[in-house]
């Protein structure tokens, strides 16, 4: 399989820049993911790297090529969209051998690769079957095998899950990232839903505004985020944001809010007093209030999961007005409170993380 290297890439629609210079290296035998909010120009790159949109700038290499003159069906890539994109009027089987037919392979090359992507993605007993005989997720099985049997050097998955329900998205994850291991392929895979990047990646790179904010595994970028919006972005439900204060107290800085108790922090490059957001996921704040943090709220709605609870609650001194600013809570199922009720919550320090206003992250320790 090949790496894909973006040098200086950007790419125009009349005035409107959509790519900012990005330089980016999707390395081989890799699952990257490029996930960010709509229009943040992750589709475009992957149309600009399949040769269906020409860059403005820039260069894009596959296996060491430079391919920006490169016709899409001499880069060595296959592609899988959101709508599927197969023929009615053939059968699977037929989808799966047009573009073969187009390499102009022998008919036993082309038997022997059909047969095997039908096993590897359970559409053997469909192959004679059409699409519109088949539910959503048999159609993009045989999107996927149709990409399968070119044997590509890059996989390029648009959204390729958006149009299937909870249970399919779930399933269809699953296959893919058994898909993709079982061939050792290199695959860029564009979604919105950071869950799906979560559980696919090797690598998640985070864009906004045509630019990468981040990346990195998808744990580092979950513990380590490099800013607000990456700390927003990523984690189901998003992380809680809360307005504080970080000063010089004596010798170590301190943070102030409205909700708990001052926590000391160890933030050498603090002068004064610095208007900051403090932030923590749900998951990291308990029931124990015998954790170092504190911090409390009256509760104004819960959504059991079984397992667990979301708490919804709006924090001491913190405006009230519905979901803005509320916080969340990840806690035990069998929690019981009701609604209005008073709730006090702990939380481990080291599971904070401070930015200053503009987002940047403020380097420091509990």
């Amino acid at each position: 399989m090949a790496s894909v290297v973006l040098q200086n890439v950007s790419k125009k629609f009349g005035k409107t820049e959509i790519i900012q210079g990005l330089n980016l290296v999707v390395e081989s035998n890799q699952l990257t993911v490029f996930v960010g909010p709509s229009g943040c120009g992750k589709s475009t790159i992957l149309r600009c790297i399949a040769g269906l949109e020409e860059v403005s700038a820039g260069e894009i290499r596959i296996d060491g090529q430079l391919v920006n003159d490169v016709p899409p069906f001499r880069r060595g890539i296959a592609m899988v969209f959101q709508s599927y994109a197969l023929y009615p009027h053939m059968t699977v089987y037929e989808n799966m051998r047009f573009g073969l037919i187009s390499l102009k392979l022998p008919k036993a090359e082309i038997e022997k690769r059909i047969a095997h992507a039908a096993e590897m993605l359970a559409l053997t007993p469909y192959l004679q079957r059409k699409p519109k005989q088949l539910s959503g997720g048999q159609r993009q099985r045989v999107a996927m095998g149709r990409a399968l049997v070119r044997q590509p050097k890059v996989f390029l998955f648009d959204e390729p899950l958006s149009n299937l329900d909870a249970a399919l998205r779930t399933r269809m994850r699953v296959e893919i990232a058994r898909l993709r291991k079982s061939l050792s392929a290199t695959a860029i895979y564009v979604t919105h839903d950071q869950v799906e990047a979560m559980t696919l990646a090797d690598k998640i790179v985070v864009l906004r505004g045509g630019k990468v904010e981040q990346e990195g595994t998808p744990l580092d970028i979950y513990h380590r985020p490099a800013n607000r919006f990456v700390a927003s972005f990523i984690g189901s439900p998003a992380m809680n944001f809360v307005p504080a204060r970080l000063k010089m107290v004596g010798p170590a800085g301190q943070i102030e809010f409205e909700s708990g108790s001052p926590l000391e922090v160890k933030a050498p490059t603090v002068s004064g007093q610095h208007e900051v957001e403090f932030g923590i996921r749900p998951e990291h704040v308990s029931l124990d209030t015998n954790l170092p943090g504190k911090l409390r709220g009256k509760v104004f709605a819960i959504e059991k999961l079984g397992d667990q609870s979301l708490v919804h609650m709006h924090l001491d001194g913190t405006p009230q007005k519905g979901m803005d600013g509320a916080f969340v809570a990840r806690l035990p199922g069998e929690i019981e409170v009701g609604s209005d009720g008073e709730l006090e919550l702990g939380f481990d320090p080291s599971r904070v993380h401070l930015f200053e206003t503009g987002g940047a992250v403020i380097p420091s320790h509990f």
